[in-house]
């Protein structure tokens, strides 16, 4: 899968304009670390970043049968050979192609009328499924992901052995994130749940 790029950008932010060419409405999920060996082909790249998912409302195209679309860009923010500047890898995949990532803003849904290929509809399903079991993950953590999420309210973890199995379960839940040095830290949603959790 072919990736374009853009080099030497001044921020994150500043790459993601030149990506996002005339998208109407964009949301950033950074550190997206479950489909990192997806973005990367498989094999081993020392001089990432980081990975995320950009999503992208478009407006409507001559070529299209419908007003709007739904897009996400596969990012992999490297290491620029230029102090300060960031480069960026990019892979734009529309909600008619079918995209693996279901990590959609799911109120888009409701927003965007879906693209007329049977398969968009079963993707819509996956990220209204996904985002129901987030909404109810909450009650629902165990123990030792509880005890993760608590240690990760006083500041960035870096974890060892069966513990990244209990990290990833919080990333998938937007409960955590894990940075470019590869420790975990909370998210807004999860200092949340977590004080939901005990109050």
């Amino acid at each position: 899968m072919g990736f374009d790029a853009v080099h030497e950008m001044d921020s994150l932010d500043a790459a993601i304009k030149e990506v996002a060419g005339d998208a109407v409405e964009l949301r950033l999920v950074r550190n997206t670390v479950l489909d990192a060996m997806f973005v990367s082909g498989g094999k081993e790249d020392d001089d990432f970043v980081a990975y995320h998912h950009l999503w992208a409302i478009f407006p409507a195209r001559e070529q299209w049968d419908y007003p709007m679309s739904i897009a996400v860009a596969y990012l992999k923010e490297y290491r620029s050979t230029t102090p300060g500047k960031v480069d960026l890898a990019f892979k734009w995949v529309s909600e008619d192609n079918g995209p693996a990532a279901i990590d959609c803003p799911v109120e888009w849904l409701d927003r965007v009328p879906p693209p007329p290929e049977l398969f968009a509809g079963d993707w819509r399903s996956m990220v209204r499924q996904r985002a129901r079991h987030i909404a109810s993950i909450g009650p629902r953590l165990s123990g030792a992901q509880r005890k993760l999420l608590d240690q990760l309210r006083e500041g960035p973890v870096r974890v060892k052995g069966g513990r990244h199995a209990t990290a990833l379960v919080l990333v998938a839940c937007e409960l955590a994130t894990m940075r470019a040095d590869g420790s975990y830290e909370i998210t807004e949603r999860g200092a949340a749940e977590l004080r939901k959790i005990t109050n």
